[in-house]
This record gives C-alpha cells, sequence and structure tokens, in this order.
C-alpha cells in the first residue's frame, strides 16, 4: 500500500512538472465559467433590485391579496351579465391562446374576430410565440385592422382615467387590450396581454377576457386593474404598461 502511494505521487509530481497548468486552474478556461456564474448571480440580484418580479412596486401598502379571493373574481351571475355587454359578447366564444401564439398576437386575433373577421390564433406579421410590449402589439395590430380602424397604445396615469375607457369599452366602436403584470393580481406570472369584454358599471368590475386557459375570463375593480398595469416593461425607456385602443373612425 505504501508503494502504490509513493507510486501515485511520483506520477502526481511527474504530471504537474509536464503540465504546470494543472496547478493553477485560475488560469484555466473554467475560470471563465467562474466568473460567468457570478455574473450570472449579479444580474439576477440586479434585476431583482430593479423590481421585475418584487411586489413592493404595488402601490398599495397592505398585504398583498390575490384577486382570486374577491367574491366577485368569477362569481357566475356576474360573469353571465358581463357576457350580455355589448362589446363582450362579439367575442364570444373567446380564442385561447395556445401552442402556436401566445397571449400578444391571440389577443389580436380575437380583437379581429370580434369584428366578424377571419382570423387565425397569431395574425400579426411576426413568431407568435414572442413575448410583445404594448407598443409592439398596438403598432403590428394597426397593419392588420380594417382601414376604418386605428389603434394606438394608451397609459392611463390615474384610476379616473382608466375608469373613463372602462366605460368607452361598452362601445361597439371601440376594442381594448389591456397589458397587465399578472403578479401584480395573483401574485404570481409575468407581463401578459387579454382583451376587454366591457365595464360593469354599477359594479364597478373591468370585465378581462383572459386568453390564458388555466385563467379564463374574470372581474376587477379598476383599482386594482391599473396597479397592474401601471408597472414598469421597459427599464430602459421607463414605460409602464397600459391598454391598446383600437377605434372606428367616425
Amino acid at each position: 500500500m505504501t508503494r502504490q502511494r509513493g507510486c501515485l505521487e511520483r506520477c502526481r509530481r511527474w504530471r504537474r512538472g509536464q503540465s504546470p497548468q494543472r496547478d493553477a486552474p485560475q488560469s484555466r478556461p473554467c475560470g471563465g465559467v467562474r466568473q460567468s456564474s457570478s455574473n450570472l448571480v449579479s444580474r439576477v440580484a440586479a434585476r431583482r433590485r430593479r423590481g421585475h418580479y418584487i411586489l413592493s412596486v404595488l402601490h398599495s401598502s397592505a398585504p398583498f391579496e390575490s384577486i382570486k379571493s374577491s367574491p366577485t373574481y368569477q362569481r357566475p351571475d356576474l360573469l353571465q351579465k358581463a357576457w350580455e355587454l355589448p362589446v363582450a359578447k362579439l367575442y364570444s366564444p373567446l380564442l385561447p391562446q395556445g401552442f402556436t401564439s401566445i397571449c400578444g398576437p391571440t389577443s389580436v386575433a380575437n380583437v379581429l374576430r370580434s369584428m366578424r373577421l377571419p382570423a387565425r390564433r397569431n395574425p400579426l406579421r411576426g413568431f407568435g410565440l414572442r413575448p410583445m410590449s404594448l407598443d409592439q402589439l398596438a403598432s403590428e395590430a394597426a397593419e392588420v385592422v380594417p382601414p376604418d380602424w386605428y389603434v394606438r397604445a394608451v397609459r392611463p396615469q390615474t384610476v379616473d382615467e382608466l375608469r373613463h375607457e372602462l366605460r368607452a369599452s361598452n362601445d361597439q366602436g371601440r376594442r381594448y387590450v389591456t397589458n397587465f403584470a399578472r403578479w401584480s393580481l395573483f401574485g404570481g406570472g409575468g407581463g401578459h396581454h387579454s382583451p376587454l369584454g366591457g365595464f360593469l358599471e354599477h359594479e364597478d368590475l373591468a370585465f378581462v377576457l383572459d386568453v390564458n386557459p388555466s385563467f379564463g375570463p374574470w372581474l376587477v375593480s379598476p383599482q386594482r386593474l391599473f396597479d397592474a398595469m401601471n408597472t414598469k416593461a421597459d427599464l430602459s425607456t421607463g414605460k409602464t404598461r397600459g391598454l391598446a385602443r383600437f377605434e372606428r373612425s367616425a
């Protein structure tokens, strides 16, 4: 056993003598791997500091509560009433997102179908599985709507401004796609797009036609929807999420 250990030790010394790099692993490329790992940790920490997924960006200082706990979230009688709104009924049946098209393109497809236009799940020129900003969605949607419709991105600055747009969402000469941070409403998830079906003014509830079939349509107060929309989507520009407004020319 002692002899074997001596042989192993001599082999190690010989290999170190022939390949000094083995004694200095920090000079090997794997040092770059360690550095990359460190950079990755730094990047993740930076993203957290900037508030990508931190609930502290919410305007309310109260403990977070998912809207699923609200008694009006998917109350059957209220959903039935919401589906009878002038614009909401034009969306039935709602087209869900799928493996070829996620929320942004699918939301535009639903808007076109509500105008009684044929539309596949991704009616936009780009890849259906890419994340889209509010401005990008509005710009590309403007290319596929009828000539008498135009599209623009709007970012309400107050809850009252949002409520004004919500009232207008019951007008059949308008359509809206809302862009919001799902984690602000549910405690998890990222940015999302879905059409607005309308506004139950007496109940003060917005009707969101969530194209993610795991959620389905739901109702939310203007305050909570505003908080979810008034979140930074692009840190380089400082722009928030908001609404894509489709409006027919008079």
